[in-house]
């Protein structure tokens, strides 16, 4: 089973956004895991996440959020999310 749900943690690489992560997924949400660094420490919390939750999916995005170009690819690239 596919999960339905997307949503979007900005920050996964640090303690609360990854604590957001794992929420999220717990509640059966496919997570899109952003981090501007420490790529190493959200490609673990993604491993992590889908050995406890296989039928969901979970992916790193990687981005500096306040540049407005970085934005609009994102925006043109990214699966539906669902708005929290």
């Amino acid at each position: 089973m596919i999960a339905s749900k997307y949503c979007l943690v900005t920050g996964a690489s640090g303690d609360i956004g990854e604590a957001c992560a794992r929420q999220l997924a717990a509640a059966g949400y496919s997570v899109y895991c952003h981090y501007r660094q420490h790529e190493e420490k959200v490609r673990h919390l993604i491993e992590d996440l889908t050995i406890t939750y296989p039928q969901q999916d979970f992916f790193p995005v990687h981005g500096d959020f306040s540049q407005d170009s970085v934005l609009e690819n994102f925006n043109e690239s990214i699966f539906q999310l669902d708005g929290i």
